[in-house]
């Protein structure tokens, strides 16, 4: 019998990296995925190597090291740290850094490969999309020294067709305006609900689309020790505070109330409008690459990189009709540059389309009954934990719902969500209060994958959350607390088969409602991540304004 061939995939590093992760792949099958940040409870794990990935996903496979043929990372450091102090790592310092004797046991080193970023970017996104060939976009802040790339998937192979320098990142150019509107370079999903109450009417005209693409050329020359996102970002923002004016500034006030200092930010309607001014332009960059790589024939179309979270645009490419399907994996952020790499070192395309992000950790009931019994909690167990939730819903209640395998990537899909009825209006209030969010900003819903057609306009296929519909205006009224201010709404498709509980538990409350769909919004609050745990989502239960949690068959109320 022939070897299982087994890969380890690592994003992570000591400087610069972001969205650390781990994953074992086995004979090119994802079987188990997470991200270091749900463990160190530090959101992004900015600067941090994924030690506690990478061990429950040795431990979720039931693999030890020893058995692992290929320990590949989302980045080719040699070339990204090789001009630095630092210089280009020894393979058996990327050995130390990522499996340290201290914590792991084994008698062999697995072998190390690097695969260059935005190549693990492009087959995180093809190798799962089930299609047989696609065009690929990568488009994030940057590669090693690119930004964005195009490629071209054709069976097995992935092939570049064409790099664009870092100045020309599309990742940077909407970071230089989160900064300039108000927020966080962090925010591009906040920016991009911020676009929807805005007027796309101001010019913003350096980028210039060609033949083969497109060229900015904000900043040169370059200075930066690693990265340009600085210089490239400062650049965004000094030409928009020429163009529109001043930049918009956060205040720091005193809540007395919490006993600490806190960041306000307002939004004037000028800066509305430069956030919807940027959309407009980020789309119209983006579809003229469909466009002009897809050589005037509807292809099938991957997008990996941070910017292709945003589900505005990927609606925007969808509704225009230049491709036949689309496809983002829900890590298209660089937690999924582990799973891209790990894929192209095995070569092998999985067996069939990804349909389900739950790769992480899972508990049994009676791990959930211990973790309540030591917080000193009242619970009920439930034979159907579903239909009970189902009925919390129909009453306007809100629900913290902690359920399987925990999923993989920045949206919650059903496993570690808050969940609300779409039908009262005043829920959209009550879920960004428990959120901690701004009032402003848009919630989804998860609808029966068979049902979308009834509420939106040109529906497909979105299992990830990573795609914005026309509501259709008719249907406003039945959804109000799940729809944009500009109309839309950025839909989940669930199917039976990819998660049969959450499945069962919209079915309920359609039953009791006649609405198929449910509010979802992950299930965490602030700053900090998704949780992981029995014991991180019974802390946040009890200090959020949710009514009851139910987690496995359990149910916890308030009160």
């Amino acid at each position: 019998m022939e070897k299982e061939q087994i890969i380890l995939g690592i994003n992570g590093y000591s400087k610069r990296v972001h969205d650390a992760s781990a994953c074992i792949t086995i004979d090119g099958e994802l079987v188990a995925m997470a991200e270091e940040e749900r463990f160190t409870r530090k959101k992004h794990a900015f600067g941090q190597v994924p030690h506690n990935a990478i061990a429950f996903c040795l431990d979720r496979a039931g693999v030890q090291i020893d058995m692992v043929d290929s320990m590949t990372i989302g980045w080719d450091l040699d070339k990204f740290l090789g001009n630095t102090e630092q210089g280009p790592p020894r393979e058996q310092d990327l050995v130390d850094l990522y499996l340290p004797k201290s914590k792991f046991q084994y008698s062999k080193n697995p072998s190390v490969e690097m695969v260059p970023h935005h190549l693990a970017h492009a087959a995180s996104a093809y190798y799962l999309s089930g299609f047989d060939d696609s065009v690929i976009l990568v488009m994030d802040g940057q590669g090693e020294s690119q930004s964005p790339s195009v490629f071209m998937g054709n069976g097995d192979k992935i092939s570049l067709v064409k790099e664009f320098p870092i100045e020309d990142s599309l990742g940077y150019f909407y970071e230089g305006v989160s900064e300039y509107v108000g927020l966080s370079h962090l925010d591009a999903g906040k920016t991009m609900g911020l676009a929807g109450y805005g007027d796309p009417k101001f010019s913003i005209d350096l980028i210039e689309l060609s033949q083969d693409g497109y060229a900015i050329g904000i900043v040169q020359p370059f200075q930066s020790e690693l990265d340009l996102q600085q210089e490239i970002t400062n650049a965004w923002k000094d030409y928009l505070i020429d163009a529109f004016g001043p930049a918009n500034n956060e205040v720091v006030i005193y809540d007395s109330r919490k006993g600490k200092f806190k960041k306000q930010t307002d939004f004037p309607q000028r800066y509305k409008d430069v956030s919807a001014s940027a959309q407009q332009v980020l789309e119209k960059v983006v579809q003229h690459l469909v466009n002009a790589f897809s050589k005037d024939l509807k292809r099938n179309l991957c997008i990996a990189g941070g910017v292709g979270l945003n589900c505005s645009m990927n609606g925007a490419i969808v509704r225009e009709g230049a491709v036949n399907e689309l496809f983002v994996p829900p890590f298209a952020n660089d937690a999924g540059v582990s799973v891209g790499a790990a894929l192209y070192v095995s070569n092998k395309k999985p067996k069939s389309r990804m349909e389900s992000s739950s790769l992480g950790p899972d508990f049994p009931n009676d791990t959930v009954v211990e973790a309540l019994d030591s917080f000193g909690v009242n619970y009920e167990l439930f034979e159907d934990i579903g239909r009970e939730v189902a009925a919390l819903l129909a009453q306007g209640r809100i629900v913290d719902w902690f359920q399987g395998r925990m999923e993989a990537g920045p949206r919650a899909l059903g496993n570690r969500s808050i969940l609300g009825s779409p039908i009262f209006p005043e829920n959209h209030q009550r879920l960004n209060t428990i959120k901690t969010r701004e009032q402003w900003r848009p919630l989804a819903p998860s609808f029966l994958a068979e049902k979308l057609a009834d509420y939106m306009v040109d529906p497909s296929e979105s299992p990830f959350m990573l795609r914005a519909f026309k509501v259709k205006p008719e249907k406003v009224g039945e959804i109000p607390a799940a729809v944009h201010v500009d109309g839309t709404s950025r839909a989940q498709t669930v199917t039976e088969k990819a998660n049969h509980l959450y499945y069962g538990l919209i079915r309920d409350f359609e039953q009791l409602t006649g609405v198929p769909a449910v509010m979802n919004t992950s299930f965490n609050q602030g700053h900090e991540p998704i949780v992981c745990t029995p014991e991180d989502a019974i802390r946040t239960f009890f200090s959020s304004g949710a009514d009851s949690l139910a987690i496995g068959n359990v149910l916890v109320r308030k009160g």
